[in-house]
């Protein structure tokens, strides 16, 4: 998949839970070995499989290994890192931080990989809500140990002089590092008419009634649906439970019956109608079509207006662009941080 490059830092993290969520317990006549503890750093466990997943997924990456002893090593350093700081009264995590953190990442591989299906389905996950629920913890673990390394670093002290004469002296051995930046944003979606959205509803209203006529659902949400992960399926998705689509889309689906069809209805992402076929329980089997708003010139023009009214705010030094941010900005996942963006791949916010 063109996604499995972007994931490898995340399927290593993972490997190790769904070792533990997949195997069956052995029965009393035949034992068998799991896994095995390699070390322990105060209250943070390394597992004999976490020191075998690094070392093949550095063989499969063509490096030179020769022994397991410097993965251990590596491991143990950021256990002690994590465990440190859990012990430091001044570094303080709260659960909004985590989970702002994991929700970034998962859409970063959402989007990546063109739906939360494809997501469930690669790592073996149910819900979306198993799957934040069974990786938060790492999520955790990885903010902990930037922040016990950031004040580490931070403490370092040098003049620019001694700087220059170790840069001299061992310039030969130093390797070749590339430059970092952090970046944060402010989004501002244009606003869409509502003359405009009206034509969508009335488009979604006139394939229900063809669909109603006798047209196949499937059909009509290939040629029209514009959602990337049912679209090219004919809109299906299947064992769809509560917390898996966004709310608006759940309080549609859960309260149709078998067959029913839906009026058209608006979420984040567009105008949905939904078709329920089949329920069991608290899982539902459905399909859907979106098509997404699209703006006018006039209105992107108006947005792109609005945001260069916020950049002179803040040249001006009126506002800082924290506080745009916060004010302005139309993306949930940022604006609560500074417009701070996270990198996928890393998990920190830092990118070359």
């Amino acid at each position: 998949m063109k996604f499995k490059s972007s994931m490898m830092l995340l399927i290593a993290a993972l490997f190790t839970v769904n070792t533990f969520a997949q195997t069956a317990k052995p029965t009393p006549k035949r034992l068998a070995k799991v896994d095995g503890i390699a070390a322990v750093v105060g209250d943070q466990i390394v597992l004999e499989s976490d020191v075998d997943r690094d070392y093949l997924m550095s063989k499969q990456q063509g490096m030179q290994v020769e022994d397991k002893c410097d993965f251990l090593n590596d491991i143990m350093l950021d256990k002690m890192l994590v465990d440190r700081a859990k012990q430091d009264t001044l570094i303080k995590v709260t659960q909004d931080e985590v989970t702002r953190q994991l929700n970034n990442q998962i859409e970063g591989l959402i989007a990546q990989a063109g739906g939360e299906k494809q997501i469930l389905d690669y790592f073996g996950f149910r819900t979306m809500a198993e799957m934040k629920n069974e990786t938060k913890y790492i999520v955790e673990d990885n903010i902990y140990a930037r922040n016990k390394r950031e004040m580490v670093v931070k403490g370092a002290d040098a003049t620019p002089e001694e700087v220059r004469m170790f840069f001299e002296k061992h310039q030969g051995e130093l390797p070749d590092v590339k430059d970092e930046v952090s970046i944060s944003h402010i989004v501002t979606y244009p606003e869409v008419s509502q003359e405009n959205q009206q034509k969508i509803i009335d488009q979604l209203k006139e394939i229900k009634k063809e669909i109603e006529e006798g047209a196949s659902f499937a059909t009509k949400a290939i040629l029209y649906s514009e959602d990337p992960g049912s679209a090219s399926n004919g809109g299906e998705y299947k064992k769809v439970s509560r917390g898996k689509m966004v709310k608006e889309f759940d309080a549609v689906a859960f309260n149709l019956q078998e067959g029913e069809i839906s009026d058209p209805f608006k979420t984040d992402f567009g105008y949905h109608i939904i078709k329920l076929e089949k329920r069991r329980g608290q899982e539902l089997d459905l399909r859907h079509i979106l098509i997404t708003l699209k703006p006018t010139e006039e209105e992107i023009k108006k947005a792109y207006n609005k945001l260069d009214s916020i950049r002179v705010l803040i040249n001006d030094g009126k506002m800082t662009f924290k506080d745009a941010a916060l004010r302005f900005s139309d993306d949930k996942y940022t604006k609560f941080n500074s417009g701070n963006i996270m990198n996928q791949n890393s998990g920190d916010d830092r990118f070359e």
